[in-house]
């Protein structure tokens, strides 16, 4: 314990559970605040959207899903990923399901939602546009996994009409989000070593 002098009064205003936390896991779930609004998601299954100010639920949907990576919003859309690999959109308005999709791999970042694409980063190095209002594929693109890589993943940021993730294999790629043309991509950490844990990225 350090005692400090506090710089900045801190009051509590509202706490809220989204259950799953008997199970320890090392999982991307992490509240998303849009529109006055806090979407959270537990490991159980259940998404909540809470009154920003005041804490009070607005909704909550049990997906009966292992999730593990999100949720994100936007475009009226609240996304999550599984662990075993699956992509579910629900209504913002009203936490109805839209639609689910089955991925090629496990989902351990939160998906970024734009007007015109879901995409969402799996273990297994791919990266996926999803349209938002139905999950049909827009387009994909992979990268090479290392044998040896830590648990989890970057999340992909969409910035204007770009997308750029980060791979297990040093590597950061930008895309097109409309077609998913790869703008660029450059090695930010070239594996060195003999052995796959030196060279780990």
């Amino acid at each position: 314990r350090v005692d400090f002098d506090a710089k900045l009064a801190i009051e509590k205003v509202w706490d809220a559970g989204v259950g799953g936390k008997d199970r320890a896991l090392r999982l991307a779930l992490a509240p998303f605040v849009a529109d006055a609004r806090v979407y959270a998601a537990g490991g159980g299954g259940n998404v909540y959207a809470f009154d920003a100010t005041t804490g009070r639920t607005l909704w909550r949907t049990q997906t009966e899903l292992p999730l593990s990576g999100g949720p994100a919003a936007g475009d009226r859309l609240v996304v999550a990923g599984t662990s075993d690999g699956q992509l579910i959109a629900l209504d913002a308005a009203n936490g109805a399901k839209k639609w689910q999709v089955r991925l090629t791999g496990e989902v351990l970042s939160a998906p970024a939602v734009a007007p015109n694409a879901v995409v969402v980063r799996t273990v297994d190095g791919h990266v996926r546009a999803l349209a938002p209002a139905t999950g049909a594929e827009l387009w994909s693109d992979d990268e090479t996994v290392p044998r040896l890589s830590l648990r989890g993943n970057a999340p992909p940021v969409i910035a204007g009409d770009t997308v750029l993730c980060g791979f297990d294999n040093g590597k950061v790629a930008a895309y097109a989000l409309g077609n998913g043309d790869v703008l660029w991509e450059t090695a930010v950490s070239p594996a060195r070593g003999r052995t796959e844990l030196e060279s780990l990225n």
